[in-house]
């Protein structure tokens, strides 16, 4: 009955995932008239943040990939953009221009 639970704990911890190198070009602080968002990579997954937030974990979105450039917002506490689609839009220096989430704008800080 217990040897289930034995063998999991004394398991090897599982690799860690590899994200994707290209992820790096969204990586960065966004800002638009309502606030700050941060996209990085953590733990193999590419995430936004509300980087003011009291609990930023809760604000934690990840974005799975759903096609070039866009990504489908998934999390636990995302509110009404868990579902919507995060398009990086490129400009023609091939780094990001803005971020759509939702029908929102936010545009990179540099």
């Amino acid at each position: 009955m217990v040897a289930p639970a034995i063998a999991r704990a004394a398991a090897p911890p599982a690799s860690p995932k590899q994200a994707d190198p290209a992820w790096n070009a969204y990586a960065g602080l966004y800002r638009s008239p309502w606030g700050d968002s941060q996209v990085l990579i953590l733990n193999g997954e590419l995430v936004i943040i509300n980087p003011t937030a009291m609990d930023v974990r809760g604000s934690t979105l990840k974005l799975l990939p759903a096609g070039p450039h866009t990504f489908w917002m998934e999390g636990e506490n995302g509110g009404a953009a868990v579902g919507e689609l995060a398009v990086f839009e490129m400009g023609a220096d091939g780094k990001v221009a803005r971020l759509k989430t939702g029908s929102n704008y936010t545009f990179p800080v540099r």
